[in-house]
């Protein structure tokens, strides 16, 4: 890629209900860099087929959800060669506040040691599935293996 030019690609991990509707990253690779950005993660189970079909795993366990969301986090960049340490900002959604420091407290175990990355924590009257207690946007930044 030349000096100065930007290139944009939407990636889909998910194989099941999501992958027609919205991409889970957006790939933009810019000045020796590439940076991820994550749609909203959360417990929802990979194997719904379609919207109708969508189960949250985790069965009405902040604590459980929220793993579950970091594990496929941890996933998806991986699979771009990312970790949680390349994260450089990160918004969770919640339908109850007062599970922010079990959230935090779960951040901070499933971050081992990365340095915590700006974050925003706003609580919302819903997300898109009922039982769904936490989504969490991730953007991280990785150098480029182009450059």
């Amino acid at each position: 890629m030349s000096a100065g030019a930007v290139s944009k690609t939407n990636v889909n991990h998910n194989a099941g209900w999501a992958k027609d509707i919205f991409s889970d990253v957006a790939v933009v690779e810019v000045a020796g860099a590439t940076l991820l950005f994550l749609s909203g993660v959360s417990a929802e189970d990979p194997e719904a087929t379609t919207p109708q079909s969508v189960t949250i795993l985790g069965d009405g366990d902040f604590r459980a959800q929220t793993q579950i969301a970091f594990r496929k986090i941890k996933e998806i960049l991986a699979a771009h060669g990312a970790t949680l340490a390349d994260v450089v900002r990160m918004t969770a959604y919640v339908t109850d506040r007062t599970n922010l420091w079990t959230y935090f407290e779960v951040q901070g175990e499933e971050l081992d040691r990365a340095p915590r990355p700006p974050h925003t924590f706003l609580e919302v009257s819903a997300l898109s599935v009922p039982e769904m207690l936490v989504e969490i946007e991730v953007t991280a930044i990785i150098n480029s293996k182009s450059s």
